[in-house]
C-alpha cells in the first residue's frame, strides 16, 4: 500500500506556499487538503478523514504576536501527529510547541523551519508518518458473512446524525482505526455485534499474526466515548481483576474514533453469547446459574472497596443526576407532551386507554378492566419526596443489561463488556438495571393486562427475596420471572432485603427510556406497548414506594 491513503491537512495563510507545497505533497503521493485559516481548518477536522497535519505557525497573519497556528494544534485532538512550521522560528516558539501537556505528550511532533526547503519538509513528514501514524496498510480485514457487518454500517451504528455526504471519510477512518488497533497482526475477522449502545458498539474480533490467534471483544466509537469508558475502568476496577475478568490489552483512536481491544481469561470468544441469546435457548436453571455466577464472581469484585452512606444524597437525588433527570423550567408541560402523546398512540392501537389526571393515571384495558396508578412526574422531578432511606453507595457497573453480559454455553461463567458508566452509585444499581433490561427486552408487552397482572404479583410481596409461586404466573411470563426472582435473590444476599430502595432505584431506570421517548418519531406497535409497559410498572411503583 502506497502513501495515496494518507491524507494531509496543510493549513497556511500564505497562498503561494499552501499551492506550491500542496503540489509538491501530491506529486509525492499524498492527498492533501488545503486550509487558508484556522476556521477552514477545523472546518476539514470537524468533517473529512485527516492522517497528518502540517500547519503554519502564524496562520491568521503574519504578525509576531499572532499563534493561531499553535492554538490551533493545542486544540487538536492527540490522535493526529502534528507539524508547525514557519519562516521565523524562535527558541520561545519551539518550546511552546514542543512544551509536554497534562496527558503526558507534546501536542506536535516537530517544528520545521520552511526555509529549509520542501525537500526537507517532506522527508520530516515520511518519519513522521512510520513513527507517529501507525496503519497496517497490509492487514487481511475479513467478515463473518452470518452478520452483514461493514464499516459503512459501523458508522452509522456510531453516527446515526452525522452528515451523509462525508460517509466515506467516516468508513476510511473507521477503518483505519482497526489497521491501527491491530498493527502487529496479518488478518481480523471481524464476526460479532454484541450491542450498540452510546455512540459506541461492541464487535467479536479473532485476530491471527504468524505466532499465534487471539480473540477480543472490541469496544469502538465516538473517541470522547471510547476514551470515557477506558478512564472509568482505570478507575474503577478492582485491583488483578485481570485474573478473572475483562482487561484492556491494547487500545487505537483516529480523529473521529476510538476503540479498546478486550481481553478475556481463559475462554473462546465464539463459544460465548449474550445474556440476550442464552436466555433465548437456556433452561431456568442454566439461567440461575449463570446469574448466580455475574453477581458472585464478575460484578462481586467491584464492589471491594467498600460501602458508604451518602449522607449529603437522598436516592431520589442521586439517581436524578444519574440519568440526568434535570428539573426543567416547566418539567409537567415537557413530559406531560410525552405521556399525552403516548396514550393517544395506545388508543390508536387498541392497546389502551389512558387518563390523566390530578397526579394519577387511569388505565382502561381492552378487555374492560380498570386500574389506577400514581403520575411518576411529581417523583422524577423532586416535587414528591420518597420515603427516607439510606442511600449506600459502593462502585458497581452502573449499566448492567442483557447485551453487555456474556455467558459460556452452560451458563457457568460469566463476563462482562461494558465499563462505559462504572463508578460510585447506589448498590443495587446493577440489579436494577439488568432487571429491568431483561424485563422489556424478554416480555411481550401486546397484553397490557396481563402485563399488569404480572407486574401486580411481583410487587405484592414483603421481602425483596419472597418467591411467587410459577403456577399462579401465565405460562409465556414464568422464564423471564425466573430471571427477575434471581436477580433479586442475590442482589439480597448483598444488599438486603429492604424493597424501599430497589423500588427507587427500579422506578428510575424503568423511566429512563420513557423519558427518551420522542413523539415525532414513529413507533410499531410493538414498541408503542413496552413504551406503556414501562409507564404502567412506573405508576404501579410509585403508588407502592
Amino acid at each position: 500500500m502506497t502513501s495515496t491513503n494518507i491524507y494531509i491537512l496543510l493549513a497556511d495563510n500564505d497562498p503561494d506556499f499552501l499551492n506550491i507545497c500542496s503540489e509538491f505533497m501530491e506529486r509525492a503521493g499524498y492527498r492533501v487538503r488545503k486550509a487558508a485559516s484556522p476556521a477552514e481548518a477545523r472546518q476539514i477536522l470537524k468533517n473529512f478523514q485527516v492522517h497528518l497535519a502540517i500547519i503554519d505557525l502564524r496562520l491568521t497573519n503574519d504578525d509576531q504576536k499572532d499563534k493561531s497556528g499553535l492554538n490551533l494544534v493545542k486544540d487538536t485532538t492527540r490522535s493526529i501527529p502534528k507539524l508547525i512550521t514557519t519562516n521565523f522560528p524562535t527558541h520561545q516558539d519551539v518550546r511552546d510547541a514542543m512544551k509536554v501537556n497534562h496527558q503526558g505528550s507534546s501536542p506536535v511532533v516537530d517544528f520545521v523551519d520552511k526555509k529549509a526547503g520542501l525537500n526537507h519538509l517532506l522527508s520530516i513528514v515520511k518519519d513522521v508518518i512510520i513513527q507517529h501514524v501507525r496503519i497496517n496498510w497490509d492487514l487481511d480485514i475479513r467478515w463473518d458473512e452470518r452478520e452483514h457487518l461493514s464499516f459503512p454500517h459501523l458508522v452509522a451504528l456510531i453516527e446515526s446524525d452525522f452528515d451523509s455526504a462525508h460517509l466515506l471519510d467516516r468508513t476510511g477512518e473507521i477503518e483505519d482505526l482497526f489497521r491501527k488497533l491491530f498493527y502487529d497482526y496479518d488478518q481480523i475477522t471481524i464476526s460479532r455485534l454484541f450491542w450498540r449502545k452510546e455512540r459506541r458498539v461492541a464487535l467479536d474480533v479473532c485476530a491471527y499474526s504468524q505466532q499465534k490467534e487471539e480473540q477480543f471483544v472490541v469496544t469502538c466509537g465516538r473517541a470522547q466515548n471510547v476514551r470515557n469508558e477506558l478512564k472509568r475502568y482505570e478507575d474503577a476496577a478492582p485491583k488483578d481483576y485481570s485474573a478473572i475478568g475483562t482487561s484492556s490489552a491494547h487500545t487505537a483512536e483516529t480523529l473521529h474514533f476510538a476503540a479498546i481491544a478486550w481481553t478475556i481469561p481463559s475462554v473462546t470468544i465464539e463459544e460465548t453469547n449474550t445474556f440476550a441469546e442464552f436466555y433465548r435457548q437456556s433452561t431456568g436453571k442454566q439461567m440461575r446459574s449463570a446469574l448466580e455466577h455475574l453477581f458472585r464472581i464478575s460484578l462481586a469484585p467491584w464492589c471491594q472497596g467498600g460501602r458508604f452512606v451518602d449522607e449529603g444524597n437522598t436516592l431520589g437525588a442521586i439517581y436524578r443526576k444519574q440519568y440526568e433527570i434535570i428539573a426543567e423550567a416547566s418539567p409537567s408541560e415537557a413530559f406531560g407532551h410525552k405521556i399525552q402523546a403516548l396514550c393517544n398512540a395506545a388508543s390508536a392501537a387498541n392497546l389502551a386507554k389512558i387518563m390523566v389526571d390530578d397526579g394519577r393515571l387511569g388505565f382502561q384495558f381492552p378487555n374492560g378492566e380498570l386500574m389506577s396508578a400514581l403520575d411518576p412526574l411529581p417523583y422524577l422531578y423532586g416535587d414528591t419526596p420518597f420515603p427516607n432511606t439510606d442511600a449506600v453507595c459502593g462502585t458497581v457497573l452502573g449499566n448492567v443489561d442483557v447485551y453487555n453480559v456474556l455467558v459460556d454455553a452452560d451458563g457457568e461463567t460469566t463476563w462482562l463488556t461494558d465499563f462505559s458508566q462504572a463508578g460510585t452509585y447506589p448498590i443495587w444499581q446493577d440489579a436494577v438495571s439488568l432487571e429491568t433490561s431483561a424485563r422489556f427486552h424478554f416480555m411481550d408487552a401486546h397484553d397490557l393486562f396481563a402485563v399488569f397482572e404480572f407486574e401486580k404479583q411481583l410487587l405484592d410481596i414483603c421481602h425483596l427475596s419472597d418467591m411467587i409461586p410459577s403456577l399462579d404466573i401465565r405460562p409465556e411470563y414464568k422464564k423471564v420471572l425466573t430471571v427477575i426472582q434471581t436477580i433479586r435473590q442475590q442482589i439480597a444476599g448483598v444488599a438486603g432485603e429492604e424493597l424501599l430502595p430497589y423500588y427507587i432505584g427500579l422506578l428510575f431506570c424503568t423511566v429512563n427510556d420513557l423519558m427518551k421517548y420522542d413523539p415525532d418519531v414513529r413507533q410499531t406497535r410493538r414498541e408503542i406497548a413496552s413504551l406503556l409497559h414501562r409507564l404502567l410498572l412506573a405508576g404501579m411503583l410509585c403508588r407502592k414506594i
